[in-house]
């Protein structure tokens, strides 16, 4: 089971970086649709049926509320669902160094979950000279998730300072709505259905939210178009032959 936890492991990686780097708003839903499933598999042995169920439908809600906040702003006449809430850009601080923040994240959290584990292995007595954590021990289930906490959490933290309010920052919130999350789990006995089921919900409420915010500013952006193009439109009418200096 370790290659299928460093697959899902790399899988969660990789899909928080492509949900926030491209402009292609398509290509950053897959992105965060593939984050979140890989996220939901780090657990060895595999979850119950129920609870990966709940993991899973909770995931694929999370994106659907996402993209039916998207729909308008993606059908517009340009047609080529480019941009994010009227702002045709990449992201502010490029995905190179979303990556490298990623990666820097992801160390992070394993090293916490590193000594996480030497203090298990102490226990309460004489500590002496620490044991030094293994390759087994990072591979564990406990470690991968506290790494990808962390790399989601990096890989957020830049969209939610940085980028005005829409489709990316949303993504970045449910990215670290899913970090927390993550901690949760790993530091904690594992969760029951229930427990699943509230995670759950605060994925979709997160996400929610900033669907909402998401077609709010979308709105205010066409509306900003469209006063721009009336307020052209009346100069126009009322001086159709504006003289020139």
């Amino acid at each position: 089971m370790t290659a299928l936890l460093v697959a899902a492991a790399v899988i969660a990686g990789t899909g928080a970086v492509a949900a926030l780097a491209p402009i292609d708003v398509r290509l950053g839903l897959i992105g965060l649709t593939a984050s979140l499933v890989g996220a939901a598999l780090l657990a060895d042995p595999l979850p119950s049926p129920a609870v990966l169920a709940v993991r899973l439908t909770a995931a694929l809600l999370a994106v659907v509320t996402l993209r039916a906040a998207m729909a308008a702003p993606a059908s517009r006449r340009d047609g080529d669902a480019r941009g994010w809430s009227g702002h045709p850009a990449a992201a502010r601080i490029g995905w190179p160094v979303e990556a490298l923040l990623g990666v820097a994240g992801g160390v992070a959290g394993l090293a916490i979950a590193g000594g996480i584990t030497v203090f298990n292995k102490v226990g309460g007595g004489d500590i002496g000279q620490l044991p030094a954590p293994v390759a087994t021990d990072l591979l564990a289930p406990t470690s991968l998730a506290l790494g990808i906490a962390g790399l989601l959490a990096a890989i957020a933290v830049g969209p939610l300072l940085t980028e005005p309010t829409g489709a990316r920052r949303a993504m970045a919130a449910i990215l670290l709505a899913q970090a927390v999350i993550l901690v949760r789990m790993a530091l904690a006995p594992a969760p029951g259905v229930l427990d699943e089921v509230v995670f759950g919900t605060l994925l979709v409420a997160v996400a929610a939210a900033g669907a909402m915010l998401t077609a709010a500013a979308a709105v205010a952006a066409r509306h900003a178009a469209l006063a721009g193009a009336g307020g052209h439109l009346a100069r126009s009418v009322a001086d159709p032959h504006p003289r020139r200096s």
